[in-house]
Order: structure tokens, then sequence, then C-alpha cells
């Protein structure tokens, strides 16, 4: 529910926009930015770094269309997107079905100081009252434009926004955290202070203020490669929700700074985060992190845990010839979210010859499930069903109210395991959005997606060959003989199925 308190409002300050009235402050450019190369080249270094913007994760830059402006001493640069999937803004009170028609629009900003060499890159999201023209809106400079307007840092996240009419200021958008002192004194319905940055402060009652949550939702779309006759399917996926207060602006500054780097004060509508690094030739990135989603990250990661459940595994292989007509399995629960240790394993069968259950659990006594293996007695690789096994895991956590934090964690470790005579074969995450898409293909279409699976049915290579083409956009594939590591695999111009070869370091 979207609370709104009106009581009279106390606005005073010392403003100093005088910058921003006199046209000399600010120099336009429609030409590239005469370092764009440099951008370009240190935006994709350092998205490398960044793996939970799923959200924006089918934006193009397009580097040939940008403008450049020079403002307060700083270098705007803003990038259009040549490739962009829809996202869906859903507001607190509105069904997903009856949200705005219109599609928000998006760029990407670099805000560079000379003097320096920090940069500032942030998504900068429109979204409009009615259908509008942007050529003429730009950062800090938004001629008519009336709507919402959004600052998301290169991660995803929400930063800072403002609401404006006829590109006028009339209220900010700032994030509220469980920390948050405008909260406490929201709950407590008193008034306070708010420093909004060197030019400006604020005195006025806190009831004045809107309170609300938005859904963020972004769509996906799927394909088997090499089948087009199944079609495309897309569709809407939940990205985050963000818990916003917005307040009178009394005179149009922005947020009060990011959380990272040497933060800001977004004023007149700027962005409010930090520094995002040095900007220069060669700028200064974090260490690449691990990324669960590399295959070859995630290679180690895959042999430890088989590692764990050596006995477990050797127990269901051994009953591939004791009991040959039926599939065992077992799951791989962890103690805790922060311990590396597993409940004990069980392995069991249900007495089918071509059917294991798995028992999803997501608590301290019985276990936090991330895994899940069984036999195939038959020999052939991992099945479409055992691929999307995954997905219905995924579905019985959203079923528990898992929180954010508990299903960002599954999706990093979640795995299922499938043993042959000759061979095991894990399956990880690699792409989320990619897989939502694949699985909404597979709900329409079951047929399509395991008839090919069923015509390689007597041949391991063969059936192992189709569901990686089916899923090489959205899973990882690993594979360990008798002996040895696991490695990633894919398949050739050749239809060859191969081994994805990692550096020295992780293998």
């Amino acid at each position: 529910m979207i609370k709104t308190i009106k009581t009279p409002l106390l606005v005073f300050g010392i403003i100093t926009l005088s910058c921003f009235l006199i046209n000399s402050c600010k120099k336009d450019s429609y030409q590239q930015h005469q370092d764009i190369s440099k951008l370009k080249g240190w935006y994709n270094e350092h998205l490398m770094t960044i793996k939970d913007a799923e959200m924006f994760h089918a934006y193009e830059p397009d580097w040939d269309l940008t403008y450049s402006t020079e403002i307060d001493g700083e270098i705007v640069t803003e990038i259009e997107f040549s490739k962009a999937n829809k996202i869906k803004m859903v507001d607190e009170g509105s069904s997903f079905e009856n949200s705005d028609s219109i599609e928000p629009y998006v760029k990407l900003i670099f805000i560079e100081n000379p003097k320096s060499s920090e940069i500032k890159m942030a998504y900068m999201i429109f979204k409009p009252e009615e259908k509008t023209a942007y050529s003429g809106i730009h950062y800090k400079d938004f001629g008519e434009y009336s709507g919402k307007l959004f600052y998301h840092n290169l991660d995803g996240s929400f930063e800072n926004g403002f609401r404006l009419v006829n590109g006028k200021i009339i209220s900010t958008i700032e994030k509220i955290n469980n920390t948050s002192p405008v909260e406490a004194k929201l709950i407590n319905g008193k008034s306070m202070k708010m420093n909004k940055g060197a030019d400006k402060l604020m005195v006025f009652d806190i009831k004045d203020c809107t309170v609300s949550t938005t859904d963020y939702f972004y769509q996906t779309c799927g394909y088997v490669v090499g089948h087009p006759e199944y079609g495309t399917s897309c569709s809407y996926t939940f990205a985050y929700s963000v818990s916003t207060i917005s307040c009178p602006s009394g005179g149009g500054t922005g947020g009060t700074g990011g959380t990272g780097g040497t933060g800001g004060t977004g004023g007149a509508g700027g962005y409010g985060g930090g520094s995002n690094g040095g900007g220069n030739s060669n700028p200064t990135l974090p260490p690449k992190p691990i990324d669960p989603k590399n295959p070859c990250d995630r290679k180690l990661k895959v042999g430890e845990v088989a590692g764990t459940f050596l006995s477990a595994n050797n127990s269901v292989k051994a009953y591939l010839t004791s009991d040959p007509n039926k599939e065992y399995g077992y799951e791989q629960n962890l103690n805790s979210l922060t311990s590396t240790t597993y409940k004990p394993a069980t392995v069991r069968t249900i007495g089918a010859s071509s059917l294991f259950n798995p028992q999803f659990t997501w608590n301290a006594t019985e276990g936090y499930t991330i895994g899940d293996v069984h036999s195939h007695p038959a020999g052939t690789a991992p099945s479409p069903a055992d691929m999307f096994g995954l997905y219905e895991n995924y579905k019985k956590l959203l079923a528990m109210n898992a929180s954010a934090s508990d299903i960002a964690f599954w999706k990093d470790n979640a795995s299922i395991t499938v043993i042959t005579a000759s061979n095991h074969y894990v399956v990880t995450i690699k792409d989320w959005a990619s897989y939502t898409a694949a699985y909404q293909s597979y709900q329409n279409n079951p047929y399509s997606w395991n008839s090919g699976y069923i015509d390689m049915s007597g041949n391991e290579e063969g059936s192992l060959r189709t569901v990686i083409n089916f899923f090489s956009s959205s899973l990882n594939i690993y594979k360990q003989a008798l002996v040895g590591s696991f490695h990633p695999l894919t398949v050739n111009a050749d239809q060859e199925v191969k081994t994805i070869v990692c550096s020295s370091a992780i293998e």
C-alpha cells in the first residue's frame, strides 16, 4: 500500500542555481566524444566484473550514436542502445496486467571528471506520463519532459530519481533500506531535516513524503538453436523490488550520493552514485570475481561438491549393476547457507526405471537443497526434463517464500547430476533469463523438446549433443569420465561434442 499523508510543507534554503540558468555554463555537441573508444573499452572491461544486472542483460550500446555535454566542469556522454529487451515497472497497488503501456526509455551515461580522471557510469531510465520524443531530453536538461526519471547503477540496482513536470523537478525519489533514518522518521511520523548537498538545505515534515514499492520485470525471449519450427517464446521475469521515498524537491536538487566510490550529490536531476573507477586509458579495476555462471569459474566448485559426495555417487553407480532397472538418487543439502558441510546423503529409489523423485527442502533441520543426483540406467545424458528440474526446484523455493538473497544464493549454487555407467554429468545455471525463456517454451510444447532427445535415446553421445544444443545459452554442462576432472562441454560447428579449454589456473 502506498502511504501518503498530506501536511503543510516548510521549505527554505540557500539556492545556487545560476550555472543552470546561464547557457554559457553548458556546452553541447552531437558529435562523438573524443575518447569514445576509451569509454567503450572501459565499459566492456568493467562490465565483466558485474554479474547481477540481469534486467539489462540484452542491452547493447550503440557507440556510433552518442551525445556529449560539458556541464559543471564534467563531461557527460550519453549512449543510445541499438538492442534492448523490454522492461516493466509496476508500482505498488497496480497489477502487472494493468501497468503502464508506455515502455520506459533507457540510456547509458558516462560522467567524467577531467581533473581526477574519475568516471561515473549509470543507466538513465525515463518513465513518461505519455508518449514522448526523447531527442531533446538529456542529462540535467530535460526539455518539457513530464514523468519519472530513475538512475540505476551498473549492477542494475536503483540509485536515485526524480519526478518532473514540463522539465521541472517537483520531487526527489530516494531508495529506502532497513537502516534508513528517513524510514525511521516516517514510521514515527516525525519531522526531520535533510541535507540535500552543499547547495541546498531542506526542512519539511516527513509526512509530506510518499513511500512506495516498485517491482521491476524484464522480458526474455528464447528459441531452440537449429529448430525455427519451435518458434520464439517470450515472457517477463521478475528482477527485484525497490522501496523508495518521494519528497517535494523545494527547488530541484537530487540524490544524497551513492554508497560506493567518491559519492555525489545528484544535484539538479543528476545521478547520485559514486565513481565507478578511473577513466584513463588504463583504468584500475577491481580483480574479477569468481562468477558462478561462468563454466570455467564454476569448474572447481563442481569437482569439490562431487568429491564431497564420492561415497554416495559410488553407491548410485553400484546400483547400475546390482539393480539395473531402477533409477537411484539423493539430494545434496547444505547444513546452512554459510556452511560448506552437508547433511548425510540417503541414496534411495522409488522403484521406477526412468524416474527419480527428488525431495527439495530449505530449512535448517532438513538442510538446504542446492543439488539432486540420480542415475540413468539406459546410459543417456541428462534429458530436457532433467534440465528443467532446476526450474521446478526454483518454483518450490518461491513457494516457500524464500528471501531475495536466498534465491540469489540458490541460483549461484544450484545443480543437477546424472550418473551413467561411464560418465558423471553436472548441470549448473549460466544465464537465468535465457533459461526462463527456454522453460516457458518447454511448457508450451514439451513434445518439441523431448522428441529430438528421444530420437537419440540409444546413443549417449547423441543425446548429449542434443541437450547441449538446446541449452548452450542458458546452462553449463560438465562431464567427468570414470577418472579425472570435470570439464565443461560445448558443440562445435561440425556438431561434435568438445571440451571447453579453461586456463591452467583452474584445470
